[in-house]
């Protein structure tokens, strides 16, 4: 038998946990990490899951990748979960997270990540990113 449930995982982020399960044992696994590892293969030395579009429940194969800390880092200040890296605009003033950069022209963080992940070309009359 096997039960599933959303749970605060350790960074803080919600994400699927699976219960599995065998001979009276239960076993615990995380469902992003299952996925990976059924299709892609075992998680590489150094590196961790990493969901490309910032949603920590959304388990699509195509939305997962192996990739190290710095780069999940990276991608949840980009997505707005986490605002740690810093951003620049193209006139060189420089912001602690984009929410500020997003303030100080009137935006939103995501209208900011928007021009760094190049989905937009400015936010505010700038172009922006990361430092």
């Amino acid at each position: 038998m096997s039960t599933t449930r959303v749970v605060m995982g350790n960074g803080g982020y919600n994400c699927h946990l699976l219960g599995l399960s065998q001979k009276g044992k239960v076993e615990m696994k995380l469902v992003h990490r299952l996925v990976l590892e059924t299709f892609v293969g075992p998680c590489p030395d150094k590196q961790e899951c990493c969901h490309n579009n910032g949603n920590s429940l959304d388990n699509r194969i195509s939305n997962l990748r192996w990739d190290t800390r710095k780069a999940n880092v990276k991608d949840a200040c980009v997505h707005g979960s986490r605002f740690m890296l810093g951003v620049r605009r193209s006139d060189g003033v420089e912001f602690e997270s984009l929410t500020a950069a997003g303030k100080s022209v009137g935006r939103s963080y995501q209208s900011i990540s928007a021009v760094i992940h190049g989905r937009s070309k400015t936010a505010g009359g700038f172009r922006w990113e990361l430092t």
